[in-house]
């Protein structure tokens, strides 16, 4: 077991930052630590990466909703979507439930600091971000559990916690274009 530290103030960003740059040549998979999963969400992910190396995979999406060409605020989208089972640019990936992400294919340098920082509050908008400006669509991994889960969040019920994650999420969205 190896422990990364970062020397950047970049919060969630650092379940991969180091690491994808220190093993560019390794396929890496994120999760939160506060995540309680299954013994096979590695072998899942794995087998989905095995069948299609260029995308993105992960245990838990939602569906990006579009009108008039432009990304719906994020209330609007289809949370943990289940029914789309090809690659698409339209799934957008939760990195703290179990993503994987192939060898090198984001590229990631000290260089992406300065969009890291624009949005530090939200890795999921940032990677699906640099996932779009880079061609790469995204691959939901269906699994056994309800909802297309096959890992329970903690969930947090504070209101007030859940308006300020809304607010960066909206002004995140507005900075970076998904789609």
């Amino acid at each position: 077991m190896e422990l990364i530290v970062s020397d950047f103030d970049i919060k969630s960003h650092k379940k991969y930052f180091e690491v994808m740059k220190k093993y560019r040549d390794y396929a890496i998979i994120t999760l939160d630590d506060d995540t309680i999963c299954t013994n096979d969400l590695i072998e899942l992910l794995y087998n989905s990466y095995i069948m299609n190396p260029n995308c993105i995979h992960a245990m838990c999406v939602h569906k990006i909703q579009m009108k008039n060409n432009k990304v719906l605020p994020y209330d609007n989208w289809l949370k943990e979507y289940t029914f789309e089972f090809n690659p698409s640019f339209y799934l957008f990936p939760l990195s703290g439930r179990g993503t994987l992400f192939p060898p090198d294919i984001f590229n990631i340098s000290d260089e992406n600091l300065k969009e890291i920082y624009k949005c530090k509050n939200n890795v999921d908008i940032y990677l699906k971000y640099i996932s779009r400006k880079r061609n790469i669509k995204i691959i939901w991994v269906p699994n056994k559990f309800d909802f297309g889960l096959n890992q329970y969040k903690i969930k947090k019920s504070r209101a007030k916690e859940k308006n300020i994650h809304k607010k960066i999420d909206e002004r995140c969205l507005s900075i970076f274009q998904i789609i």
